[in-house]
């Protein structure tokens, strides 16, 4: 027996005139039927305890669906419980594998039989078009706003080794921290390659005067915790850091000296 013949049951079952306490019998049964013979055998007590009724009333239950066509009983014969097969149409439900029989075989699951050929499995794609073109188109519009702020694009501007050991040795010795420039397999950690990211988009200068101001902004504070690769080299963070080195000091503002002689006199509503 499958979902799909219970479902059915229950469907009718929903749609015929019952009870509540008879449909709810009628679902206690359902959910415990044997999947290989369509029958079980739960005893009254049983269902009492799934459906929350009484004994007399689960008889009733009984009753109402065997005269409603939706259940069979086969009355205990020597067993202490009665075995109970649901009735779909007029016709049991039971399953169609006949006991002994082999399973199915999973048209999904299961090898291919022999003589029938497994269709080719397709070549793998070796690009996404729809990606690969937006990288294309982003990679091109990052090159004209570089060219248009007056920036060599990324992959014009060389990028020396030496380079960005000099910005994170920098960096060490300002903040007194200890970044590294490779990791153990030899290549540049993601720190040190942000640096050199930022180092292509901008230059060299800039960087370790962009290291050389937030070391004096943020050392001795509780900013000094981000005085790392992760925070300084990150893109929107750079551009922002290193376009402040531009701006002038902010100068506070104080009032005009009152002039000689004149007097306080507190605002008053007429």
């Amino acid at each position: 027996m499958n979902c799909a013949e219970i479902m059915q049951w229950l469907r009718q079952m929903q749609a015929a005139p019952l009870t509540t306490a008879a449909s709810k019998v009628g679902l206690a049964i359902a959910l415990r039927i044997n999947a290989r013979d369509g029958t079980c055998f739960p005893s009254k007590s049983c269902l009492a305890a799934d459906t929350g009724l009484s004994e007399p009333t689960i008889r009733r239950a009984v009753a109402a669906l065997v005269k409603a066509g939706l259940l069979e009983v086969e009355f205990s014969a020597g067993r202490t419980t009665n075995r109970y097969r649901l009735v779909a149409s007029g016709n049991p439900v039971t399953s169609d594998r006949v006991e002994g029989e082999a399973e199915p075989a999973n048209p999904v699951t299961s090898d291919p039989v022999e003589g029938c050929q497994t269709p080719p499995t397709p070549s793998p794609v070796t690009g996404d078009p729809v990606t690969s073109d937006y990288r294309k188109v982003q990679k091109e519009r990052e090159e004209k706003e570089s060219l248009s702020s007056g920036k060599s694009p990324t992959r014009e501007r060389d990028v020396s080794l030496s380079d960005v050991e000099e910005v994170i040795g920098h960096l060490n010795a300002k903040a007194g921290t200890a970044f590294e420039v490779k990791n153990r397999a030899g290549k540049l950690t993601s720190g040190a390659e942000a640096a050199r990211q930022r180092i292509a988009e901008h230059d060299k200068g800039s960087v370790l005067a962009m290291i050389d101001n937030k070391v004096r902004e943020w050392l001795g504070t509780e900013r000094a915790i981000y005085l790392r690769p992760a925070t300084l080299f990150r893109k929107s963070n750079a551009e922002n850091y290193i376009g402040q080195l531009g701006m002038k000091p902010h100068v506070a503002c104080s009032s005009p000296p009152a002039p000689a002689g004149a007097a306080y006199r507190p605002f008053t509503f007429d």
